[in-house]
């Protein structure tokens, strides 16, 4: 009987301690990447689980199927010591077991339900946010409203998928930490954000669906992309008419200016519209359709040029200004005929057929036209054909002195805007105006020989003082003009009756042209300046007889002790020999030519002198001197007075091992007086 109630006690306790398994709330995470798979912490339901039973008494399991919760304890546990994967996509049931740990009781009547919840849905390519730079700027830097980009390319997928993308957020941040945004690089403004970084910068944008808190980060680069070049280009071009018909209006070929527009850029696509808003939409009514042949509308006139990149997408906008340039207006050929007529020469006496035409004795009548003096920034070039005149080649390369080959025949006058000129220069572009009219020849009286041009006087070197003389046998007014190498020379004054010197003048050939004005027959000569050298003197002697060599003049003045002697040869290189027998104790030697400016040659000779000799001559490797006495000096020079040798510290011989061979002069000081030798060096 005691046994029976023992056993009944021992059957109530127990039923009244049971352990028991409360209903346990479903577990929920975000699926990361969308796959239907996520982890979790099956322990967060363990205190729910047990109520107010204490965790220390009891062990709470968990176990993918209810027959494994029920079986022998540890078959099909799951290890809670790591994050549980579902192993089902998306929803999952996992059975709880609760034990005793003393008794090994267990009850296996609850469960948890594991649902994985899908993250915003973020396109899979790389997402590029490109922004032009601004205009006018080349630092790389703009403002991204991010804002309005993930309206229509970071929530694309969402829309797809018919989501309502009033359910997410998004907050930017410009660096990750762990692989998760960083909370201090959170992008304040959105809405207007300046990228720190370019022409790329990398930013991370997470995507946070507001209903179930799960999110995506998606990577974004923010890209600034250049503009294409457009620069601003001003263009003239002349009118296409003349005279009284210019209207300021011209065709223009819009698509040549292209190359200079854009530097030569071939992956642009260029636009020419009338209308900058046109231009800025890229279409419009202002759009000029054949940009080939564009006649401009007003003078000048503005056209937008849209430069647009198929590559980057960014246009600019320049502005391409068109200027019809006025052509010069100088007489017409028929005002030249009505107002000046034919030019005329003398036929017949200048170096034989033709004669000489000064074609720009008109210029400045032809250039003035009907105005009140010739047009600013203009120049006239002359020519014997249109074409010629037309092309701009083959010009009369001095007008001042044409001879004609016909008579009479036409020249053709070139005016041209070059911002040149006889005024002060203007922006010159160019236009030109051709005009013609008529030289011809008439019969003048002036005799062939009635001038006589010649040089009377040579220059000195670096003095520029030659003369050339013109006599007039025949009484008119004369102008001069000369020229060298094709340059003008200033003749002052230019004009004479019977003679004229002209002075200062450097050494060349000269081409001088003469004309007697009342005949208008001009004569024109080539006259040569030739360069004198200075005055070169070398002195010898043998015994008593003493021996001068000179150059460099046509005429010498040599006094001997007073004695003057004149000599005259051809040429200024011939060399003069000159000899003295000397008889007094001191002679003293000076010559001069016509010329100052060449110098002088002067030395005493001594007569006891003439013990000093030298010898070897001819020398190989030395020269010695007769003599006891210590010379102060001595000097070697070559043929062409060049020193050689100078103040060599000798007393009575001379190194002369180094010289080449050849004639050399030695000249040797000794006490007062000079000696000078001529030697040959083998």
């Amino acid at each position: 009987m005691k046994k029976l109630l023992l056993f009944v006690l021992l059957f109530m306790g127990v039923a009244v301690n049971a352990q028991v398994a409360n209903p346990a709330p479903d577990l929920y995470e975000c699926d990361v990447d969308n796959d239907g798979y996520a982890v979790f912490d099956l322990t967060v339901n363990n205190t729910i689980i047990l109520g107010g039973q204490n965790p220390a008494d009891f062990t709470v399991t968990y176990y993918e199927t209810e027959t494994e919760a029920v079986a022998v304890v540890g078959v099909g546990e799951i290890d809670t010591n790591v994050l549980y994967q579902n192993t089902f996509i998306n929803t999952q049931v996992i059975y709880v077991r609760v034990e005793e740990n003393a008794t090994g009781n267990y009850v296996a009547n609850t469960s948890v339900t594991l649902n994985v919840i899908s993250s915003p849905v973020l396109p899979s390519d790389p997402l590029i946010y490109a922004q032009c730079e601004d205009s006018g700027s080349v630092d790389g830097f703009v403002v991204f409203d991010l804002v309005s980009y993930e309206q229509f390319f970071l929530y694309e997928e969402i829309i797809v998928a018919g989501g309502n993308i009033g359910d997410y957020t998004t907050t930017y941040y410009t660096s990750l930490f762990n692989g998760s945004p960083d909370p201090t690089s959170i992008i304040a403004n959105p809405s207007a954000y300046i990228n720190t970084s370019t022409p790329d910068q990398v930013i991370y944008a997470q995507v946070e669906n507001t209903l179930t808190g799960c999110s995506t980060v998606k990577e974004i680069t923010l890209h600034v992309a250049l503009l294409p070049t457009a620069n601003y280009t001003p263009v003239y071009e002349c009118d296409d008419d003349f005279f009284a018909d210019m209207d300021g209006a011209n065709i223009f070929n819009l698509m040549d200016y292209i190359p200079q527009i854009t530097n030569g850029a071939s992956d642009v696509d260029v636009s020419f519209y009338t209308s900058q808003i046109d231009a800025e939409n890229g279409f419009g009514a202002s759009l000029i359709s054949d940009p080939t042949t564009y006649i401009n509308e007003v003078n000048p006139q503005t056209v937008f040029v849209r430069v647009y990149s198929s590559i980057t997408e960014c246009y600019v906008i320049s502005l391409l200004v068109l200027h019809v340039e006025p052509n010069p207006t100088p007489f017409t050929t028929a005002e030249i005929v009505a107002n000046l007529g034919v030019l005329t020469g003398c036929d017949g006496y200048v170096y034989g057929q033709g004669a000489i035409f000064d074609l720009t004795q008109w210029e400045f009548n032809i250039l003035q036209g009907v105005g009140p003096g010739p047009e600013a920034g203009v120049s006239a070039s002359y020519y014997t054909s249109y074409d010629d005149a037309e092309a701009g080649i083959n010009t009369i390369a001095n007008p001042i002195a044409f001879q004609n080959t016909s008579s009479p025949q036409t020249i053709y006058m070139r005016v041209t805007n070059d911002g040149t000129g006889i005024n002060p220069p203007t922006s010159g572009t160019g236009c030109y105006t051709i005009v013609e009219f008529d030289i011809e020849l008439e019969g003048c009286e002036l005799q062939q020989d009635n001038l006589t041009v010649e040089t009377i006087s040579e220059t000195c070197v670096g003095l520029d003082n030659g003369m050339v003389q013109i006599t007039a046998n025949e009484a008119y007014t004369y102008e001069v003009s000369m020229s060298l190498n094709g340059n003008a020379i200033a003749v002052s004054p230019n004009t004479f009756t019977d003679v004229i010197n002209i002075s200062n003048l450097a050494s060349g050939t000269y081409y001088v042209c003469v004309t007697a004005t009342e005949v208008n027959a001009t004569q024109c000569y080539d006259v040569y300046v030739e360069a004198v050298e200075n005055l070169v003197g070398f002195s010898g002697r043998i015994g008593n007889t003493y021996t001068l060599e000179l150059t460099g003049s046509t005429y010498y003045k040599v006094l001997i002790n007073g004695v003057v002697t004149e000599i005259n040869v051809a040429t200024t290189t011939e060399t003069v020999t000159f000899e003295h027998e000397l008889s007094t104790e001191v002679t003293t030697v000076k010559v001069t030519t016509d010329k100052e400016c060449q110098g002088r040659f002067e030395e005493t000779v001594l007569l006891d002198a003439a013990k000093l000799v030298i010898y070897p001559n001819p020398a190989v490797d030395e020269i010695r001197f007769s003599t006891n006495a210590e010379l102060s000096s001595v000097v070697v020079y070559d043929m062409i007075g060049k020193v050689v040798l100078q103040d060599v510290n000798i007393k009575e011989v001379v190194n002369v091992t180094e010289l080449d061979s050849g004639v050399y002069f030695i000249k040797a000081t000794l006490g007062t007086t000079v000696h000078t030798f001529k030697f040959i060096k083998k």
